[in-house]
């Protein structure tokens, strides 16, 4: 909504730079559009991030190797809640994917961009969006949400701002860590308890 009624008030009003007219269905649908999976911009960082995943060593079982979990507050089969999981998280890996790259890249690096330059657009909105993670989790991971809001930001404005490429990025960036890590160690992810293992 924020994005949208920034959107509508930039239509009022001549800019310099341009801002993504599709609507929030559109926004929402691109991590799943071919057109964005294929290109090496999206995939590479999906390959990288999924790759990263597979170096922490697992504190307990996988998946495959426990007869029952209980799943936010009721006992289920490691299919269901792995199902649950994937559409949940997909859920809402796409609202948030939606929510900080509208305000991130299609608010503050646009008009920071056109009201200083687009490099202050650019590195501003990228320290905003790492400072915005440091609270919840800590100066590392915020970080390297700086070092990603770098590349977001460079691919958004190298893309012709285009934000559904951007939400598509950010979407995997954030997507696959997690369900990896729901398939190598459930009792270590949230949302999920071990109680029944094989």
């Amino acid at each position: 909504d924020g994005f949208t009624t920034y959107r509508n008030y930039r239509a009022t009003e001549s800019h310099s730079m341009p801002l993504s007219n599709q609507s929030m269905l559109a926004f929402s649908a691109s991590p799943f559009q071919w057109k964005y999976l294929k290109e090496p911009d999206v995939y590479i960082p999906l390959l990288i991030t999924a790759g990263v995943s597979f170096l922490d060593e697992p504190q307990g079982p996988s998946l495959f190797n426990v007869r029952s979990l209980n799943w936010f507050g009721s006992e289920v089969s490691p299919t269901t809640a792995g199902i649950g999981s994937v559409f949940l998280e997909t859920l809402g890996f796409t609202l948030l994917a939606v929510a900080e790259e509208g305000f991130f890249r299609g608010v503050l690096q646009t008009e920071l961009s056109e009201r200083v330059n687009p490099n202050f657009g650019l590195i501003a909105s990228s320290v905003l969006f790492g400072l915005s993670h440091y609270q919840l989790q800590g100066l590392t991971y915020s970080l390297r949400a700086t070092v990603g809001g770098l590349y977001l930001g460079w691919r958004f404005k190298e893309s012709g701002y285009d934000l559904r490429r951007t939400i598509a990025i950010h979407f995997y960036i954030d997507f696959m860590p997690t369900i990896i890590q729901l398939f190598r160690d459930p009792v270590n992810t949230r949302g999920t308890y071990c109680v029944d293992l094989e």
